[in-house]
């Protein structure tokens, strides 16, 4: 179980990362007029365990943060996010 907890830790730190770099793109495509990252795929990364990197990456580069409904979604994934984590490390921590 300890390998299925550091696998998903894992993941989920790429996924975040990747996350975190497409809202920069993102943010620059924008400012330059060009094409536009959809919002599921934010959603997206959210759900594969990347909502902090993408809420980071909002919040940074003061992103997407008034679409409400965007950043509610992210967030209930990150609810989720955080209740895996916490499974993991009680996984990674425990004797069991």
């Amino acid at each position: 179980m300890k390998e299925i907890a550091i696998i998903w830790l894992c993941s989920a730190a790429a996924v975040s990362l990747a996350g975190f770099i497409n809202a920069y793109a993102d943010k620059k495509a924008a400012k330059a007029r060009r094409a536009r990252t959809p919002e599921k795929r934010f959603v997206l990364y959210a759900a594969l365990g990347g909502a902090a990197g993408v809420l980071a990456g909002f919040r940074l580069f003061r992103h997407k943060t008034r679409h409400g409904g965007l950043v509610a979604r992210v967030c209930a994934a990150g609810a989720l996010n955080a209740a895996l984590f916490a499974a993991a490390m009680y996984l990674l921590f425990t004797n069991k």
